[in-house]
């Protein structure tokens, strides 16, 4: 059985209030991460250094999938990203 890898392109649409342009962006490949994963290679790539912010990917379906954030309830339909013990 062949495995299918995924190539998932990243783009910064903004930061501390203010849009990009153009749009800082990386290329990442990924077979069988979690969106934690990604979130974590994200991160890695643009050399974030703080990690204090959440994380949320919009799919094309427009299902969210965030960390939760004890503050407020997500959006209907979000699905919550599993976390690290």
């Amino acid at each position: 059985m062949a495995r299918t890898w995924l190539s998932i392109e990243v783009e910064l649409v903004g930061g501390r209030g203010r849009p990009f342009w153009p749009r800082p962006g990386r290329l990442l490949a990924a077979r069988s991460h979690t969106f934690l994963d990604l979130a974590d290679a994200t991160n890695v790539g643009f050399g974030r250094w703080d990690l204090s912010h959440l994380n949320e990917f919009i799919l094309d379906d427009v299902t969210r999938i965030s960390h939760a954030d004890p503050w407020y309830d997500p959006p209907e339909g979000t699905v919550e990203m599993e976390t690290r013990s």
